[in-house]
Formats: structure tokens, C-alpha cells, sequence
């Protein structure tokens, strides 16, 4: 009996890590599915491709300007110099535009769908109604503006001043995608809103503007602003604490309350989806 019982474990959970392989697979190849089919559409219009692109990049180019004025006229802004505020600057655009580019058209999109009538049918859909709505539609006009971003991080990565080390830039990447969690929370708890009410759209446009927020140094606001911008709108969280970790000026506590903080949120953020879909 007891190898009986050895063997059906082991044919259990084999027929587990199967059933995981199977999942992650089907999921990984809709992800291809939505990827291939937001290029397609994207490039099916070049001239608006091209026209937006510009746009951003000039957008972009004028906050370089300003930046490089402001730093003719102090040497450091909040204790940081041009280098240390361009990589504070090219961190928040990586949390931007990934939070663009991958999921945020999604959930945007998702008041349309419901006004349309058009939800209901996702529900009977045999994957996730969430993943479905946040990865159907990619911004890859976004995705193309990261080229100038990462030049730009490489430049100010090699213009700080401060000994980089492997710890820093590991818990810079852990920190960035911890960012990348609490965006995607946000977003969850949006695009729950709209199952109640349609009238969102000034949210969103309130959550655009407060992320522009994050293109400073948080520690440039004195308190209660500083705990405003960190833990109720998580800005600081989102791209100065990566910064920080990564110029191994973060503490240890803030580090793991950020942690905790993304955590609970999330959990939070998939209470609500789940009690707003019922």
C-alpha cells in the first residue's frame, strides 16, 4: 500500500508539473498571439506611427533642455548631480513606457468594452478574463521610444561618480520590477472601477499626470509631500527608490516596505477585480 501511495503521488504530481508546462505554454504563445497582432495593426499605419513617435521624442528632447538649464545654474538637484538626475529621469521612463507598452491600453481600453456590451463574452473565454484585458493590446509606438532611453541610461550610468556593484544593480532590477507590480496593481484596481461606473476618465488622466511626477527626485519635496508622493502615490516607490538602490544611497527599511508595500497591494488590487467581475 505504502508503494502504491508513493506511486500515485509521484503520478500526481507529475501529472502537475504536466498540467504547470501546459498552462505556461498556452499563456506564453497568446502573449505571441497579441503581440504579432498590435504590430500588425500599428504598422498598418505608418504616417500616425511615425507622427506620434516624433511627438514623444520632442517631448523627450525638451526635458532634456530643461534639465541641462537647470543643472547651468546648481550642481546638484536634492543631492544629485546631472548624472544622477538624467538615470532618476531614464528609470522613470523604463516604468513608464514598459507600464505603456504592455498592459495600461488594456485596461484603459476595458470601460469601452463594457459600455460596448462587449465583456460578457470574455468571461467564457478558457483563459484568464484579467490576462485577456491586460496583454490583448500592446503600445509598441512606446516600445520603440526605449532605444533613446537605455542610450541614455548607459550614458548616465558612466558619468556617476559613485562605485556600482553587482548588489546595487540587482537590487535596482528587483526594485524596477516592483515598480512594475505596483503600476500593474493601479491599473487592476482602474480598470475594476469601471464594472461601476463609466465616468473614469479624468482617473486615468490623473494617474498620467501624477506618474510625470516621477521624472524628479522625490526627495526634492519636503514632508508631508515626501509621504504623499511615496506611500499613497507611490511615485518614489516607482522610480527613485530603483534609483536609489542602485547609487546604494536606499536604506534597508524603505527597501523592504516597498517590497511589502507592492505585495499587499497587489493582493488588494486582485480582491477587487475578482469581487468586480462576480
Amino acid at each position: 500500500s505504502s508503494f502504491a501511495a508513493s506511486y500515485g503521488n509521484a503520478a500526481y504530481g507529475a501529472m502537475r508539473e504536466k498540467g504547470c508546462r501546459f498552462f505556461m505554454k498556452r499563456y506564453v504563445h497568446l502573449f505571441s498571439i497579441f503581440f504579432r497582432h498590435s504590430f500588425a495593426t500599428t504598422s498598418a499605419e505608418p504616417l500616425d506611427f511615425w507622427t506620434y513617435l516624433l511627438g514623444k521624442l520632442i517631448r523627450m528632447g525638451l526635458f532634456f533642455v530643461f534639465i541641462f538649464s537647470l543643472f547651468r545654474l546648481t550642481p546638484t538637484l536634492a543631492g544629485y548631480n546631472l548624472a544622477g538626475a538624467l538615470f532618476v529621469f531614464a528609470t522613470y521612463n523604463i516604468v513608464d513606457i514598459v507600464t505603456q507598452v504592455f498592459f495600461f491600453r488594456g485596461f484603459y481600453q476595458l470601460q469601452t468594452l463594457i459600455r460596448l456590451g462587449r465583456f460578457d463574452p470574455i468571461l467564457t473565454y478558457p483563459i484568464s478574463p484579467l490576462f485577456y484585458i491586460a496583454f490583448r493590446s500592446f503600445d509598441l509606438i512606446d516600445l520603440t521610444t526605449l532605444i533613446p532611453v537605455f542610450i541614455l541610461l548607459s550614458w548616465s550610468v558612466a558619468h556617476i561618480t559613485v562605485a556600482i556593484t553587482v548588489a546595487h544593480t540587482l537590487l535596482y532590477l528587483l526594485l524596477l520590477a516592483n515598480g512594475f507590480l505596483i503600476t500593474l496593481s493601479i491599473c487592476i484596481i482602474f480598470g475594476s472601477l469601471t464594472f461601476w461606473t463609466d465616468e473614469l476618465e479624468h482617473v486615468w488622466f490623473f494617474y498620467r499626470s501624477a506618474m510625470r511626477c516621477g521624472r524628479y527626485p522625490v526627495e526634492i519635496f519636503r514632508q508631508p509631500v515626501w509621504f504623499l508622493f511615496t506611500w499613497i502615490i507611490p511615485i518614489g516607490l516607482l522610480v527613485s527608490f530603483p534609483a536609489q538602490a542602485f547609487l546604494g544611497i536606499l536604506s534597508w527599511h524603505l527597501m523592504i516596505g516597498a517590497f511589502c508595500f507592492s505585495l499587499f497591494f497587489f493582493y488588494c488590487a486582485l480582491r477587487v477585480w475578482r469581487y468586480a467581475i462576480q
